[in-house]
């Protein structure tokens, strides 16, 4: 299983998102955004993932294998 973070919840983000979400061979970890409407919106479909506001965090998680910057 590959653990992945997401930056950028913003034009390409929400595409990136679902189709790791659809990989049973991807969990979807994390996800960032600098915009708080798109932290929520991401939240309520992916609750399994972290929200974060700083990239900093997504990148220095330990737990994140890859992290994809949209």
């Amino acid at each position: 299983m590959l653990n992945t973070g997401l930056i950028g919840y913003g034009y390409w983000g929400p595409n990136l998102a679902r189709n790791f979400s659809q990989n049973d061979q991807i969990h979807l970890e994390a996800i960032c955004d600098f915009s708080e409407s798109r932290r929520r919106q991401a939240g309520r479909l992916y609750p399994q993932a972290t929200l974060e506001q700083q990239p900093e965090k997504v990148i220095q998680n330990k737990n994140i294998d890859a992290v994809a910057i949209a």
